[in-house]
């Protein structure tokens, strides 16, 4: 009795500190891991024991550690050779493993504390996993892996699962004779026990915390390669990609090495591809990372620029995370910025001084500075490190993939805030410091090196959201006032500590970030002359080192727009970006005007580079889904099919080898739009290309080939869309099929698309889709058109199909998916009639419903806040620049003269083999939602 009192006391005292932070009773030395799995895996279920030798720092008679497994068999604590475990109480809902001992511990006396446990490989790409995939000869195989950050280890076996506790780890896996094992540390030897079962044994790695280690076993093929007694590998099924990867991380890893002066501490690094077309997180820990396959392949005659580049920073972000999680561990999950956050701009850091004909910086500020802004610029927002006081809990982390883009930006802002000396001054003393660091610990290297007052990186670090700097002219004195507030940010008092820098038309170059000074959170500045004439324009924050939007008077808003249009080089490419990027996000929240926005559009006619077109391709996106009707939408293609002509006469639909990196990313861009517009030589050129494809099984250069599909599938025959499906699904990889789907959604053909999901979800699916893909395709092609959104709407109406969405637990989030695509009020209709169908049903939930309804009725809003005067400026671009030819048409599609091609008999009676390669790119609905979303935030 009195030991279940104790055992209750103490589980009461830690249920009333929820989420609090273990007993600090620990020192860990090393851990002993030891995973053991049956040959047969269909039950998913294994078994393992986990050692903790560790060194006592209080003088306690209960320890408690981490656990959610399925069972915990035996349990033992001794010193030497001294058993002092009494009994132990294990709730697996409760995460905690009690343990009762027959005497204290001695403070700093050396104890062993085993577990023997069960646990279940789990499906949701999270703890300790089980992927199904399908090889070439089309017979389902399996591959294990793990993804324990944040706190996902104890669910895989029980431990110290904070960041704070590093150990060595000595592992262990007993195994299929078909998997080769994979892990942090080197392997050290592979015994067999029988002919089916073989033990791998792995060299204990250096001091690592329980999320950061990582294991794999696999049964496909490697890639490697041995330079300066470090193994690089890439591991995944599709070989001929992975040598660029390999490539990559060589070149990657020397620059590191050389700019963070350390030594990599083991002689390996392991990339693993998971064969999965699941967006899943990666997870980059000590000496190796897991990613999805699609996210490390790369091959260049198939794949885009843009693809390129993440590859390259995902590479980049696995070895960085060996300075900034490993080598300097974060205390705490709240601070784990400081391992996201400085694994991200080391990543960018590297490429681009690895890359350098890629012009890394315009990627960098359409792939990460804007995304981050977009995140981060709404009332939801939270600070990259909230304070103890606003979020207690260590179990669940506040941080997220967005956080991580705006910890990077805000890195990134500290170093041109100084020269690059003293923040390698900084950044020196910070990698010095004690391995166990938290954001304190770096504030105070960055005091001790620059002499600031904390409040500046504070600033940044502690509040949500960002400022908006409003730029106000004195033009009779030459004076320029500066003040901050919070964008988009509700009732948000927040000031920060914000570096600016000030440009001029003759004063200043966008080639320097040197910084001009501070705007202080207390008061606004002003600026004495800025060496400019009154018809002189003005840009703050030259090289997008501040981490802050900018508004302008209206007249330097038209000094700058008379600039661009007169010669937009003067101002560099990504300020050009970044101007756009304000005036139409200013515009979206009711700051400035859409004319405003739409009147700097107009330079894009001479536009080429990448960053501004990356930037418009979103506006373009969002635009055309608030213009849903016919008249609109004819409107909006006279615009932007005048703003594209003449980039697109330029770049044209042929790419050839020797183009800069940018210049292809842009063709991808201008030429999609210019198409969607029906630019009559870009749309029948895509048709023609489209039909070779199909037919004869010509190659699409990889940055043009969403232009060509979703133009050929958005006006396809009925026949042409059945030969684009077969040859498309042919496919055995995943990730090319994950990313057809995409394109199949810019068919114009309702009936198609209905024929489509229902052959899908019907309860056999046809043998060229398979039943894992059927939780994603719906939010894949939805959102291409309009046809995909009445198309899917249709398609829910019919009773059956509600039910196995519902059954697959993928319901809610689709009809989630089709209200942000709900503009006009005979979709809403629509819309309402399915979600009462759900509700009916009992598959939605009265909460839901309104939620939905809620959505739907934000769009409708926005629509009415700014069609009207969007309308009214597009009539009134188009009598100023009418089109050079009558109106394509009558308002319809070009009328184009393509010889029909005769088809190649391969022999077989269907289309030849081809090499389907990436076709379009994911994120671009995602910025498509963002944007949408951003329209209707604030109403």
């Amino acid at each position: 009795m009195a030991f279940t009192l104790k055992i209750l006391s103490l589980a009461l005292f830690l249920k009333n500190v929820v989420n609090s932070e273990l007993p600090p009773i620990y020192s860990p030395q090393n851990f002993y891991l030891d995973f053991r799995f049956p040959e047969n895996l269909e039950n998913r279920r294994f078994e393992g024991s986990s050692k903790l030798h560790f060194v006592a720092t209080d003088s306690v008679q209960e320890l408690v550690v981490h656990a959610k497994v399925s069972e915990i068999t035996t349990v033992d604590v001794w010193s030497t050779n001294n058993s002092i475990y009494g009994k132990h109480y294990y709730s697996e809902s409760d995460g905690y493993l009690y343990i009762s001992l027959l005497e204290e511990l001695k403070r700093s006396s050396a104890y062993y504390l085993l577990v023997n446990f069960s646990a279940e490989l789990r499906t949701d790409f999270t703890g300790f996993y089980i992927v199904p995939y399908l090889n070439e000869d089309m017979e389902t195989e399996y591959m294990m892996s793990t993804k324990f950050k944040p706190n996902y280890a104890r669910t895989a076996f029980p431990c110290l699962d904070s960041p704070k506790y590093e150990s060595l780890l000595h592992l262990v896996v007993t195994h299929s004779a078909e998997f080769t094992a994979i892990s942090n540390g080197l392997r050290d030897k592979v015994e067999s026990i029988d002919n089916a079962t073989v033990k791998t044994t792995f060299i204990p790695t250096p001091l690592i915390s329980s999320y950061e280690i990582s294991l794999s076993l696999i049964k496909f093929g490697s890639t490697k390669f041995l330079k300066n007694k470090i193994e690089y590998a890439v591991h995944g099924r599709n070989e001929d990609y992975n040598s660029f990867a390999l490539n990559a991380s060589i070149l990657l890893l020397s620059k590191m090495y050389r700019y963070m002066e350390t030594v990599y501490p083991q002689g390996k690094l392991d990339i693993v591809g998971v064969p999965t077309d699941m967006e899943i997180t990666a997870d980059d820990n000590l000496n190796m990372a897991v990613y999805p396959e699609g996210n490390i392949e790369f091959i260049e005659s198939e794949q885009t620029v843009i693809e390129q580049i993440e590859v390259l920073i995902r590479i980049g972000r696995a070895i960085a995370h060996h300075y900034f999680g490993n080598h300097l561990t974060p205390a705490s999950w709240t601070d784990l910025w400081l391992s996201d956050g400085f694994a991200n701009w080391l990543a960018y850091k590297a490429v681009e001084e690895t890359y350098h004909d890629f012009n890394v910086d315009q990627f960098y500020t359409v792939l990460e500075y804007q995304k981050a802004l977009l995140i981060d610029g709404t009332e939801q927002s939270i600070p990259i490190r909230p304070s103890d006081n606003d979020d207690p809990s260590n179990e669940v982390p506040a941080h997220s993939p967005a956080l991580s883009a705006k910890s990077a930006c805000i890195v990134r802002m500290l170093e041109n805030s100084f020269s690059e000396n003293t923040f390698k001054e900084v950044l020196g003393s910070y990698a010095s410091a004690p391995r166990i660091v938290t954001s304190e610990i770096f504030l105070k290297q960055f005091q001790a090196k620059t002499g600031l007052d904390l409040d500046l990186p504070g600033s940044w670090i502690y509040q949500s959201n960002y400022p908006l700097v409003t730029v106000d002219r004195s033009y009779a004195d030459g004076t320029v006032l500066l003040t901050q507030t919070p964008f988009n940010a509700g009732d948000s008092t927040h000031k920060w500590w914000i570096p600016f820098d000030v440009i001029s038309a003759n004063n200043g170059t966008f080639q320097s970030s040197n910084m001009d000074g501070y705007l202080n959170p207390e008061w606004s500045i002003d600026l004495d002359a800025v060496n400019c004439s009154n018809t002189d324009w003005i840009i703050l924050n030259s090289q997008l080192t501040g981490f802050f939007r900018t508004n302008y008077d209206a007249q330097n808003w038209k000094l700058i727009i008379n600039a661009l249009l007169e010669d937009h080089t003067l101002i560099s490419a990504n300020n050009r970006a970044q101007l756009l990027d304000d005036a139409f996000r200013l515009a979206e929240v009711g700051i400035s005007s859409y004319e405003l926005a739409l009147n700097l559009s107009i330079y894009l006619k001479n536009e080429t580079e990448f960053s501004p077109w990356g930037t418009t391709d979103k506006f373009f996106s969002a635009l055309q889904w608030l213009l849903s009707d016919q008249k609109e939408q004819n409107l909006f293609r006279h615009y932007v099919r005048e703003i594209t002509e003449a980039p697109y006469n330029t770049m044209t639909l042929s790419e050839q080898m020797e183009d800069p990196p940018v210049l292809k990313a842009a063709r991808g861009i201008v030429t999609y739009w210019a198409c969607q517009a029906w630019n009559e030589d870009c749309f029948c050129r895509a048709k023609e290309i489209f039909r070779s494809y199909i037919n004869n099984d010509v190659t699409i250069e990889p940055n043009i080939r969403e232009t060509v599909l979703c133009t050929g599938i958005g006006v396809a025959s009925r026949d042409e869309l059945e030969k684009t499906w077969k040859k498309l699904f042919r496919s055995k990889n995943s990730v090319e099929r994950h990313k057809t789907v995409f394109l199949l959604g810019c068919s114009q053909n309702e009936k198609f698309l209905i024929d489509f999901l229902e052959r899908v979800f019907k309860a056999d699916p046809p043998p060229d889709y398979y039943q894992h893909e059927r939780k994603q395709v719906i939010s894949k092609i939805i959102g291409r058109g309009k046809a995909s959104v009445s198309a899917v709407m249709k398609f829910l109406q019919n009773a059956t199909y509600p039910q196995i969405l519902h059954e697959e637990s993928v319901l809610l989030s689709t009809l989630n998916d089709i209200s942000h695509f709900v503009f006009t009020r005979k979709d809403n209709q629509t819309f309402h009639n399915v979600i009462q169908g759900m509700l009916d049903s009992q598959f939605l939930s009265k909460g839901n419903y309104e939620a939905l309804s809620q959505r739907v009725e934000k769009n409708l809003n926005s629509v009415r806040l700014y069609q009207d005067n969007i309308l009214k400026w597009l009539r009134l671009f188009k009598e100023r620049f009418p089109s050079n030819e009558t109106e394509t048409n009558g308002g319809k599609e070009p009328v184009c003269d393509i010889e029909p091609e005769p088809e190649i008999d391969c022999g077989c009676g269907c289309a030849c083999e081809e090499d389907v390669a990436s076709i379009i790119l994911p994120e671009k609905l995602v910025y498509i939602v963002f944007l949408l979303l951003h329209f209707t935030l604030f109403v």
